[in-house]
């Protein structure tokens, strides 16, 4: 399981904004550093705020990591 993490990135124009950052295996099996943009800070004022829009995609995530789908022997 993982928990990413969240940074603030600026912009050439336009508000900052809330990246989520995670490693995920890609087709080939290689893992790849994978970056999506959440909101404004306008929009998510705080961390938190930011933490609870991501919940759903953190799940979402960790539901394809194979290390917590394999059931017991």
């Amino acid at each position: 399981m993982q928990n990413g993490s969240l940074t603030i990135e600026q912009r050439k124009t336009g508000p900052d904004v809330w990246c989520y950052r995670w490693w995920d295996a890609g087709a080939s099996g290689k893992k790849r550093h994978r970056r999506i943009v959440i909101g404004t800070t306008e929009e998510l004022r705080d961390e938190l705020s930011a933490t609870e829009a991501i919940i759903g995609l953190r799940r979402e995530i960790n539901a394809r990591d194979l290390r917590i789908n394999i059931g017991s022997m």
